[in-house]
């Protein structure tokens, strides 16, 4: 047990302070990341920490939606039946999340800072497969504002993704102006000019 000690003490006397701060830092995440309660949080620390704007803003193929695609029932928070083609003419930002969804999560901040700047010009459908009450509750806790959904039905094609998250920006006219898989920086000004750039 002795020598363990000795070669650890060796091993760190000819490092730097720096270096020993590094090391229990990593170990420090490892130990973190080994907890399941304090897991979710620092994923969703980091993502957020690295978050940037999408690399890309082009449309993806057969990019159009069709009448049909607007027939999608979602749920509102207060428990009303949405049908998608009540929003058909709008500029439209659909983001499919979850809650246990550590790149969601991080990403959420920024979606919140995007509707309070454009809630009242352009259309914010932020869905989820949860239940309404973990998706009330996990909304409620975190004090955002923007319109959330719940999905019953599955979504139409055009929508339907691998991964989560993905977001859609939405023409007035039915294009899918932007889709996104993974977590974004969704208030950077290349998305604000973008968005700017229809409601002109």
């Amino acid at each position: 047990m002795n020598r363990i000690i000795k070669k650890i003490k060796d091993h760190y006397e000819k490092k730097s302070l720096f270096n020993i701060l590094s090391d229990l830092l990593f170990y420090g995440i490892i130990i973190l990341l080994l907890i399941p309660s304090t897991r979710m949080t620092l994923v969703t620390f980091v993502k957020k920490a690295t978050l940037i704007a999408p690399l890309k803003i082009n449309a993806p193929d057969n990019s159009k939606l069709k009448d049909s695609d607007y027939r999608w029932y979602i749920q509102s928070n207060k428990g009303e039946n949405i049908n998608l083609e009540q929003f058909k003419g709008e500029l439209i930002f659909l983001n499919f999340w979850a809650t246990w969804c550590p790149p969601c999560v991080a990403e959420m901040p920024g979606i919140q800072s995007l509707y309070e700047e454009y809630g009242e010009k352009i259309r914010f459908i932020i869905v989820s497969r949860e239940s309404p009450e973990v998706i009330h509750e996990f909304v409620k806790k975190n004090t955002y504002t923007f319109p959330v959904y719940s999905q019953s039905v599955s979504e139409p094609e055009i929508f339907q993704s691998q991964s989560i998250p993905t977001s859609y920006l939405i023409s007035p006219s039915g294009n899918i102006i932007l889709k996104k898989k993974g977590a974004a920086k969704w208030d950077s000004k290349k998305i604000k000019n973008l968005i700017d750039s229809y409601l002109e």
